[in-house]
């Protein structure tokens, strides 16, 4: 080798490493970036990602032909030979939409006429569009230029014969929505919607201030998927007609939901359970959710847990409150004295199905990262005097997560303090929970030199546990473990 030559790769190492990066670059365009980040962040990463394409097309012939090949996803339309522009949204700022809509069709025209072996992205093999529709601040747009708009969108979207889906980033806005049922492409995935919105027309005052909303979904039949969902005070018909459609949600919040709506939610999204004893098949899109969260000051019933616990198989945190005292009574029975709140508990018929659900669900879940349990109930209480655990509860309640083998972390609340047994029993039995956070009402303990000293023997004989945090009301933290601090 002369001092002229450089060093090739071969052909194979080059083809696996645009591979390689081509997945990369398509695995990133189908993402809808996280909700909460900086426009600017987001506009500066896809802008990145647009030089890298760029820069690998132009190393030569066989890298551009190669990557040409590959690219089966697509962000804003950006280097499609659709546009004469990098972005499609550059196109919202003109003043006049139809004629830069007349200018694009001609240049498509010349485009078509063209050998397509110059075009980088080759619309015949995307299967993926990304659009960033927080980007052109919809609730700012009067309505003949969204409609111009969505038009031009619609039109461009024909020429991409083998499309599987259409990404939408939209923002916290109505008027993302409305846009997006505008779209004409029948697969859609949405980035974010409030459940309390109205439809697009529904904008009358005396129903905004009665809170009254038509039963029938705000989303376009088009609207196959969202990411994030949150909503507070949902009419429950309106909830469901939003959901129902849907094929795949990964998270969702609910605030201020009846307890006893998550059976209705239940009949509505996957058939009728009337006495939670059929074993329906849950397709609905909350099969497909990974988060749910709830009002943390909701109480939880047995009865709305197993629908809970139906309603998400596949979840991947889970945060509830229920009252410990009903569940010992039910679990234990005998002189346990149970809670006032027994007596109109209407689970309780029920409870045995129910309770052998739930505890197999916990059990032997796949996917649940992280459990949080705590004691509350709709009657006040609070643990004044100290007492243990049943040793029949524990067994019976400390099961069902000790022989959980998908849990890592495991929080707790308001149980009462002298409940050292049940910790004992859980890390004597589960390897696989590693961090746990305990949060005390009210410290009862008379010697808690002698408390925290308890806690320190015990972990120290399970070396497995790399936190372990204990909290109360009253004197803060009280006991810390940590061992990655090491």
């Amino acid at each position: 080798m002369t001092s002229y030559d450089t060093p090739k790769l071969s052909l194979l190492l080059e083809k696996q490493i645009i591979s390689i990066l081509a997945k990369e670059i398509n695995k990133y365009n189908k993402l809808i970036p996280f909700f909460g980040i900086d426009e600017k962040e987001k506009a500066k990463r896809d802008e990145n990602i647009s030089t890298l394409v760029k820069s690998m097309s132009l190393v030569n012939w066989n890298w551009f032909n190669s990557l040409s090949s590959k690219l089966v996803s697509l962000v804003d339309f950006t280097h499609s030979p659709l546009l004469q522009t990098t972005n499609l949204f550059e196109f919202i700022g003109k003043k006049n939409i139809e004629q830069t809509t007349t200018s694009n069709n001609n240049n498509n025209n010349n485009n078509n006429n063209n050998n397509n072996k110059f075009n980088l992205i080759k619309n015949e093999n995307i299967e993926y569009i990304r659009l960033n529709i927080s980007d052109i601040q919809t609730q700012k747009k009067d309505q003949n230029e969204m409609n111009q708009f969505s038009d031009l969108i619609n039109k461009n979207l024909i020429e991409f014969k083998n499309l599987k889906k259409l990404i939408i980033s939209n923002g916290p806005y109505d008027e993302d929505i409305y846009f997006t049922n505008k779209l004409n492409f029948s697969y859609i995935k949405l980035g974010f919607i409030f459940l309390n919105i109205l439809n697009e027309g529904e904008e009358n005052l005396q129903q905004q201030q009665l809170g009254v909303m038509s039963p029938n979904s705000p989303l376009s039949p088009n609207i196959k998927e969202i990411v994030d969902a949150e909503g507070s005070r949902l009419q429950l018909d309106r909830l469901i007609s939003t959901l129902k459609p849907l094929k795949k949600l990964k998270n969702l919040i609910i605030d201020n939901v009846d307890v006893n709506h998550y059976k209705e939610i239940y009949k509505g999204l996957c058939g009728d359970d009337q006495d939670g004893t059929k074993n329906l098949e849950n397709t609905s899109c909350l099969s497909f959710v990974k988060s749910l969260t709830v009002d943390n000051y909701q109480v939880q019933t047995v009865e709305s847990l197993y629908y809970i616990l139906k309603l998400v198989p596949n979840i991947e945190s889970l945060s509830f409150q229920i009252c410990f005292d009903n569940l010992i009574l039910q679990l234990v029975g005998g002189a346990a004295k149970g809670c006032m709140c027994s007596r109109i508990n209407k689970c309780n018929e029920h409870f045995s199905h129910y309770w052998s659900f739930i505890s197999n669900s916990i059990e032997n879940h796949k996917t649940l990262n992280l459990l949080s349990i705590g004691q509350h109930c709709t009657f006040p209480i609070a643990y004044s005097t100290p007492f243990k655990l049943p040793l029949k509860f524990i067994e019976s309640f400390g099961s069902m997560i000790a022989n959980n083998k998908s849990i890592k972390i495991l929080k707790t609340s308001k149980l009462p303090p002298n409940c050292l047994d049940f910790f004992e029993y859980l890390l004597k039995n589960n390897q696989t929970i590693t961090r746990q956070s305990h949060y005390f009402l009210n410290m009862t303990i008379e010697n808690h030199a002698t408390y925290v000293d308890d806690f320190k023997n015990l972990i120290d004989q399970h070396k497995h546990i790399e936190v372990f945090l204990i909290d109360d009301s009253s004197f803060g933290e009280v006991f810390t473990f940590n061992s990655l601090n090491k």
